[in-house]
């Protein structure tokens, strides 16, 4: 108990409350209160309790837009649900520079009881390095008019210590050290460090990817709401067999082994990844609920291998920007990062899959001509030869 109250002094009469994790410090005027406060959001009231404050962040940093700022003005929505609210309603949205930096303000209407006052909550949405901060003021009838100067306050004297990074190879090219560079497409990045550990979430709960994601090419699609689709590219030492037309069908089997083991059977068909040079393979697993989709291309040092993962509903998405980017990956091997066999591995191929190919064909009739060559030896009639005199 005495602990407790000792430490209750000094949060009582501090102004300023960092939320380390955004990288953001709100400075609160004297005699407004703090009711929670942690590394990742802030709760409090103005001095009067006429005004209710909240402070949090959404995962991933994207760019504010008008797009972005609908869907966060459902986020609000859904907060006012929560709080019991009733007749909720985007009153008005805006984009708007707010002390350097760009800013979504939304207004939302609500009821908190049928017949009482009408209440209102401010919103601004500003970006800050991997994340988008969110800071609300919330009052109902006559403290209205409060609650937006409240807001204007907050964001006058709040201070940025992590502020925008810029975004990383946005929809474009992405070299890496494996001997392949990624054409990225539109709306995908690289992730920013400090989104690794919330971009590769999905993919750690599903179970299934690579074992070192971090000597990959990670890349993310991110949403308004703290979600992301991602996708992986790793190159993989082990190599595939000769992936032609005729030999598709059983890689795909042997593939799919590889991946699921005794599950493989129960994966639908691969779809066909076309390129100029060489065929790759597609799949497209649903593993814990996820749309899960893998694909596998054969190159010089081996196989590169991608995985996607995202929300459920992003499947068909996923898929599309999985194949566009596997199809465009560009090599930096010889011969265009071409796979190499040996020859003993094309005259198994041949053999097994084109037993009517030519040179398999002349090569069968230099040995019936060599075979009918050695028994017209062996078993042709001798001569007789000339009586003797």
């Amino acid at each position: 108990m005495l602990l407790a109250t000792l430490f209750a002094v000094p949060l009582a009469l501090a102004e300023s409350y960092a939320l380390t994790d955004a990288g953001v410090t709100l400075d609160l005027p004297g005699g407004w209160e703090m009711t929670r406060w942690s590394d990742w959001d802030f709760k409090g009231r103005t001095g009067d309790g006429g005004v209710a404050i909240e402070a949090w962040y959404t995962a991933f940093q994207v760019p504010i837009e008008k797009d972005a700022a609908e869907k966060w003005a459902g986020l609000y929505a859904e907060k006012l649900d929560e709080m019991r609210a009733s007749n909720v309603t985007r009153a008005d949205l805006k984009l708007d520079d707010v002390a350097g930096r760009r800013t979504a303000r939304t207004k939302m209407t609500f009821s908190m009881e049928k017949g009482g006052p009408k209440g209102a909550m401010f919103a601004a949405a500003f970006p800050v390095e991997g994340k988008v901060m969110h800071v609300a003021t919330f009052a109902v009838g006559p403290n209205v008019p409060k609650a937006q100067a409240a807001l204007d306050t907050l964001l006058a004297r709040l201070s940025v210590q992590k502020p925008a990074a810029e975004l990383l190879a946005l929809g474009g090219k992405a070299p890496t050290e494996l001997g392949f560079t990624a054409t990225l497409p539109d709306g995908w990045r690289r992730p920013l460090p400090n989104e690794e550990e919330a971009a590769l979430a999905s993919l750690t709960a599903i179970g299934i990817g690579p074992k070192d994601p971090s000597a990959c090419l990670r890349a993310i699609h991110p949403g308004p709401g703290g979600e992301a689709d991602l996708m992986v590219f790793c190159s993989e030492s082990w190599k595939m067999g000769i992936v032609d037309d005729t030999s598709f069908v059983d890689q795909e089997v042997l593939l799919k082994q590889r991946f699921f083991g005794q599950l493989a059977d129960k994966l639908p068909a691969a779809d066909r990844i076309e390129r100029a040079d060489r065929l790759g393979f597609l799949l497209s697993p649903t593993i814990n609920d996820h749309d899960l989709r893998i694909a596998a291309v054969p190159y010089d040092r081996g196989t590169v291998v991608a995985w996607a993962v995202g929300e459920p509903g992003h499947g068909d998405a996923l898929g599309s920007a999985l194949r566009a980017t596997a199809a465009g990956l560009e090599f930096s091997g010889p011969e265009g990062g071409a796979s190499v066999h040996e020859t003993g591995e094309w005259i198994v191929h041949v053999l097994t899959y084109d037993p009517t190919h030519p040179a398999v064909l002349a090569s069968g009739l230099f040995v019936v001509a060599m075979l009918g060559g050695i028994g017209w030896l062996v078993f042709r009639r001798p001569s007789t030869p000339p009586p003797a005199v």
